[in-house]
């Protein structure tokens, strides 16, 4: 039996090494664990002995034992879970102490016992009583020191992780009691016949321990532990099946078969394969019952990632993100308590469950990791969150409600999650800066459209005066220039007497001059209509060939004196279009004056009107100055010109070009522009037949009193509206 134990206490301390050989409390706990198995072997000699000799190595190895076994226990105890900085210093006393009296227990052979001796009353054993009282001082004063440690630990850091060591302290303190009487104090007074009941009673400290090792996360041979009880289980199970089927089959179809023959070998051959496909699929089964006995946790790693990611996908703001997600958190895996704490004072931390750390800042949290310490606050798990490789908190798992240590899978399922809640932080303060930016954006916006509404209604109020400035000057000048107009050309036609031809000359300038006027307050009358809505299209039928012959007509005279040809050739075949003849006309007349006034002398200006593709076509050509290239985008704007336009005609106005083109669009049509700067230039426009040559639906009175340059007829209307 006390063999046996000690066979146990090895595998123990086995164990405990293999879960971490560089943890200081697993080196301790199988040192201990070394302490039993020598205990039990030196009674298992001590008991069993034949001989006075070795009695007493018995003797000298479980005292041995005793004499390590307490101030092991009281290091275990300060350095389990982490290493203490006080260790260093506290276990100078122990070392030396358990040094001498190794020592002593090794150079005297009678340090404790003097004598032992066999008689017709059996064995006769003697105590040194002092050497026993050097032995037994330090091993109490160390076991009850252990104890107090251990108590004042569990009350300042009460959580579930004190449970496990609950069990292998009570484990302890069970051993001690049989121990301390059997073991302790009977022999004082040399009665060592029951001393067999202090290493027998270590079973329930042996069993206490197996069980944190088994369900708890003590020492970290949990998994170790639960994969080794699984291939046991699985071996056993597969070999009595197989001796079960090797003799039944046997008996069966090989009754008289005493030796060896095919026929058995046939049937182990078949047995084997069997077991073999049978493997994977019991340790599955296996792997099952294990996972429901050993870890109580039963989910689906996809179900909790779906469940969660919907909840970040979800979620729109930081408080509901984390309440929702440490909820589901908890319901899913059962811990303790489930925190996450940022490293920025702005945001406070968030914690469902217990609520250990939700007091604690990022710093604290730091500095206990940095220690080693967590787990002393019940801290099973802390995974960092990152946004952008910057670390901005901790994902704080605690201990599990059941108890049970979190097994490999579950803490790479938690890495998986702190990414995802990462991520899912990462966009919560993106649109939270773009909330801010959005909102003072806005501000800014409103300020600025506020400041711009006030703007634009200072300018409508400047355009509408503007406005009313030119309709009411244009109108007040142009009766008495339409006067003026009207007596020059009864003076020139000799309504008034003859006049010389030096008079002739000066009163045709006058005229040209008047005539020119006109045109101007007709143009700042037409863009005024413009801009307040009542520059209006009024269609009639009209012979554009006609219109534009007189128009070349008209401009002859000018042609001749800056000394350039127009030449226009009437088509022979043309339809009759509505248009809004005097508009039109303007147009035409505007187009030709251009290019007799930026044409060189001697030049040939030429007027073609023809039909292409369903449209009426005019264009004007001369071999003028042309346009540069950065002025033609701005072409057709309103009082724009170009440079060398101004300095060949410092007079215009550049509204010529920008009326064509509203009459041209208010007729549906389109301009044509083409120019090349030293090779001259093509305006003119295109007119849809089909929808001109129908008249319009209802036709509107065009308000503006048309000015005619060069006409009789427009000469003999002024006249009549002066009268």
């Amino acid at each position: 039996m006390l063999v046996g134990l000690t066979i146990c206490y090895l595998i123990l301390a086995g164990l405990s090494l293999y879960g971490n050989t560089r943890r200081t409390a697993n080196v301790l706990f199988s040192l201990i664990a070394v302490c039993f198995a020598v205990w039990s072997f030196g009674m298992a000699l001590f008991m069993g002995g034949s001989s006075t000799s070795m009695m007493r190595l018995g003797a000298k190895l479980f005292y041995f034992a005793a004499t390590c076994f307490a101030p092991l226990l009281l290091f275990f105890i300060v350095c389990y879970p982490r290493v203490r900085k006080i260790v260093r210093y506290a276990a100078i006393v122990p070392i030396v102490t358990t040094t001498i009296i190794a020592v002593l227990l090794a150079l005297y052979p009678n340090f404790i016992i003097t004598t032992i001796k066999l008689d017709s009353n059996g064995w006769t054993i003697e105590v040194n009583r002092i050497g026993y009282i050097v032995f037994a001082v330090p091993f109490v004063a160390y076991f009850f020191a252990a104890m107090c440690v251990d108590l004042w630990r569990r009350l300042h850091y009460s959580s579930g992780m004190w449970v496990h060591r609950l069990y292998y302290m009570s484990g302890i303190a069970a051993t001690s009691i049989p121990g301390f009487v059997f073991d302790l104090v009977l022999p004082f007074y040399g009665e060592y016949r029951w001393i067999w009941i202090g290493p027998l009673a270590s079973v329930i400290f042996l069993g206490t321990t197996l069980y944190s090792m088994a369900r708890f996360r003590m020492l970290h041979v949990k998994s170790f532990l639960v994969q080794a009880v699984t291939y046991a289980s699985l071996i056993v199970t597969l070999a009595a099946c197989y001796g079960a089927a090797f003799f039944g089959l046997s008996q069966v179809f090989l009754p008289k078969m005493s030796k060896p023959s095919p026929g058995m070998f046939i049937l182990n051959t078949i047995l084997v394969l069997a077991a073999a496909f049978a493997f994977q699929p019991l340790r599955r089964m296996f792997d099952r019952y294990a996972e429901r006995i050993f870890y109580h946790r039963k989910y689906s790693a996809e179900h909790v990632v779906n469940v969660l990611t919907r909840l970040t996908v979800r979620s729109t703001d930081l408080d509901t993100l984390l309440r929702s997600y440490l909820r589901a958190f908890s319901d899913m895996f059962r811990p303790r308590y489930a925190a996450v704490v940022f490293k920025d004072a702005q945001h406070k931390p968030y914690a469902v469950g217990k609520r250990l750390t939700a007091h604690m800042a990022y710093d604290e949290i730091t500095q206990l990791k940095q220690n080693g310490t967590i787990s002393m606050h019940g801290i099973a798990v802390l995974l960092p969150l990152c946004v952008s490789t910057q670390e901005i908190g901790y994902l704080v798992i605690g201990e599990g409600k059941d108890e049970r240590e979190y097994r490999k899978r579950d803490i790479a399922l938690f890495g998986v999650l702190a990414d995802q809640l990462s991520i899912a932080l990462l966009n919560i303060f993106r649109l939270e800066e773009i909330r801010r930016f959005a909102g003072t954006l806005e501000h800014e916006v409103n300020d600025a459209t506020a400041q711009l509404r006030r703007s634009n209604e200072q300018l409508r109020f400047l355009d509408t005066v503007k406005d009313e400035f030119v309709s009411m000057a244009s109108h007040q000048l142009r009766t008495p220039l339409t006067s003026v107009k009207g007596y020059l050309s009864m003076v020139l036609d000799g309504d008034a007497g003859e006049i010389s031809a030096s008079q002739r000359q000066l009163l045709q300038e006058a005229f040209t001059s008047s005539e020119r006027m006109v045109h101007l307050i007709s143009d700042f009358l037409n863009v005024s209509r413009l801009q307040t809505g009542k520059f209006v299209i009024d269609r009639v039928q009209t012979d554009l060939v006609s219109l534009v012959a007189e128009e070349v007509a008209n401009v002859s005279q000018v042609a001749s004196a800056h000394k350039v040809n127009v030449r226009f050739r009437k088509p022979a075949r043309f339809p009759l279009l509505y248009l809004d003849e005097n508009k039109l006309r303007q147009v035409i007349m505007n187009l030709i004056d251009n290019a007799i006034y930026y044409s060189p002398n001697a030049d040939t200006v030429r007027v073609r009107l023809s039909i292409e593709d369903g449209n009426v076509v005019l264009r004007v050509v001369d071999h003028g100055m042309g346009v540069p290239k950065d002025a033609q985008k701005r072409l057709f704007t309103k009082f724009f010109r170009a440079e060398n336009a101004r300095r060949q005609r410092p007079d215009g106005t550049g509204i010529g070009l920008y009326l064509a083109k509203k009459v041209i669009h208010g007729h549906g049509g389109s301009l044509i522009f083409e120019s090349e700067l030293g090779k001259g230039s093509t305006f003119g426009f295109r007119l849809p037949i089909r929808r001109l040559e129908k008249p319009p639906k209802k036709t509107v009175p065009d308000p503006l009193v048309p000015l005619m340059q060069g006409s009789s007829h427009l000469c003999n209307a002024a006249l009549a509206t002066i009268g």
